[in-house]
């Protein structure tokens, strides 16, 4: 009768062992794949092209139609993300959406047109206008290839052009600058970068692309720091830096989000330099969304990458 006990609560115990083993196998594979497929497949981006009293219907850029409860204050026609914190969530629909662009601020996207969807109900046709897109299936950078052909016999460094716009900078926060000369110094920075201008006998588009994102880095810092000192500087030069700030904001998210789509490690550097710049440059959603307007490819996938380096999420 004893050994029959023992048996029996041999079998227990083995039987709980198994089942707790089970339990933590698959809680293992849920987080497991949970990074595998990473942050990426826990956010989406797309437009809200249909509205209930508790659910939002959104067609993403992925061409992928996302069911998510609640959000109540989002309309249609508005280009939203949506955040999953698991794999479950996503399936169940308990994603947080943010709005990105308003129905109304769509229109600074190239891959939208307005056309006529109509949806059935049972009983009724209703016809509503909304944003439709031209989608793409993945999240793009466009590039293009520059062949460098070098006029100097002697080469000037990477290293040397970003030094110079470092101490223009530097210059122009000095207790001895002038208007004049920071100025100068300035409009020397911005022909550089988008006037075909040369530097040291260098030329903007010689550069690789973190080269480049740190001379536009140190450009817009020049520009906070001269309008600082001197407000509405720019009102006494030529018409085409008046909007020069959000051109070169425009710049820098475009090379940032090319950076970290091709190098981890430039990524990061990159991504230090802009939580800098939302500091000193005072970079909003809003500031970011008006700057958007001269982004280089103005798709709903180029602006949602530059929000995924705005929030910190890439």
């Amino acid at each position: 009768m004893k050994n029959k006990k023992v048996i029996i609560l041999t079998v227990i115990i083995f039987i709980s062992i198994c089942l707790l083993s089970l339990v933590s196998f698959l809680l293992y594979k849920e987080n497991h794949d949970s990074k595998k497929h990473g942050t990426q497949d826990l956010q989406a981006y797309g437009v809200v092209v249909e509205k209930g009293s508790n659910y939002l219907l959104i067609q993403g850029v992925d061409d992928e139609r996302y069911y998510v409860t609640g959000n109540k204050d989002i309309n249609t026609g508005t280009f939203v993300s949506i955040t999953y914190n698991t794999e479950s969530d996503k399936e169940k629909g308990n994603g947080v959406v943010t709005a990105l662009l308003s129905e109304n601020e769509v229109s600074i996207l190239d891959d939208y047109k307005t056309t006529t969807v109509a949806y059935f109900d049972e009983d009724e046709k209703v016809t509503t206008v909304t944003k439709e897109k031209i989608t793409t299936t993945s999240l793009i950078t466009t590039t293009k290839t520059q062949k460098t052909t070098y006029r100097y016999t002697t080469k000037v460094s990477e290293n040397e052009v970003i030094s110079y716009a470092k101490n223009t900078y530097n210059d122009a926060q000095s207790e001895g600058s002038t208007l004049d000369k920071a100025k100068d110094c300035f409009i020397t920075l911005v022909d550089f970068i988008f006037y075909d201008g040369e530097i040291k006998g260098k030329k903007f588009n010689e550069l690789t692309s973190s080269a480049k994102a740190k001379i536009v880095y140190y450009a817009l810092l020049m520009d906070v720091k001269i309008d600082s000192k001197w407000p509405n500087y720019k009102e006494n030069i030529q018409d085409k830096y008046n909007d020069v700030k959000e051109k070169l904001i425009a710049k820098y998210m475009d090379l940032t989000t090319s950076i970290c789509n091709s190098n981890a490690k430039e990524c990061e550097l990159a991504k230090n330099d802009f939580r800098l710049l939302k500091e000193s440059v005072n970079l909003t959603w809003n500031t970011l969304k008006r700057a958007f307007t001269y982004a280089f490819n103005k798709g709903k996938n180029s602006l949602a990458e530059w929000y995924e380096v705005f929030s910190g999420k890439r």
